[in-house]
């Protein structure tokens, strides 16, 4: 069937995208057999009706993946500085994977989530903070960023979490696990006592 309108893709044979970018805009829909990412950026704003795996390169956007995302070795920045990106399936995250939120301050609408609907959570890996200047400068201890939601279950933890750029305020940051409520936040403290 030809590429056209608003859905495209390889039907049920599966894509390896190597390098270069790939968009798929709000409204159309990309679909494949299976979707990796090897080197590549694929800015979802649409629909990716295809499980996903990162194993090195990007994956961001406000769209959808109609699928489950593992991210073993790559990194998944969802939103677009910020925004949400929605999973329908499972989200996993290996040791090497990175899951970067950009944040532009700790109210809810102005940092990056990631939302898994129905399906469960893996973590492992880092959870890296992405302050633009403001909010870099501005945050504060008890700022809490609720970056994941989910509706099954969570296993696994982060081994690493950091801000990238630093907090001005030296602030010691940390991911939180609130299993009661499905959420999995990026909490900022206090600085770390005087030596």
């Amino acid at each position: 069937a030809a590429n056209s309108g608003p859905t495209y893709g390889v039907g049920a044979d599966s894509l390896v995208l190597t390098g270069g970018s790939t968009d798929v805009p709000s409204g159309e829909t990309l679909t494949s057999g299976g979707l990796t990412l090897q080197g590549a950026t694929l800015q979802d704003d649409g629909t990716v009706s295809a499980p996903v795996t990162v194993t090195s390169g990007l994956l961001k956007g406000t769209g959808t993946v109609s699928g489950s995302v593992s991210n073993p070795s790559g990194t998944v920045a969802p939103g677009d500085s910020p925004g949400t990106l929605t999973i329908n399936g499972s989200f996993t995250q290996g040791a090497s994977g990175t899951l970067e939120i950009a944040a532009n301050g700790a109210t809810s609408g102005s940092y990056s989530t990631v939302s898994v609907p129905s399906g469960s959570v893996t973590l492992g890996g880092t959870l890296e903070l992405v302050p633009n200047s403001s909010y870099q400068a501005a945050a504060q201890n008890g700022d809490t960023l609720h970056v994941i939601t989910y509706s099954a279950s969570r296993s696994g933890t982060f081994s690493t979490v950091t801000s990238n750029p630093a907090l001005t305020s030296g602030n010691q940051v940390s991911a939180g696990y609130d299993d009661a409520n499905k959420v999995v936040n990026f909490d900022v403290g206090n600085p770390p006592a005087p030596a």
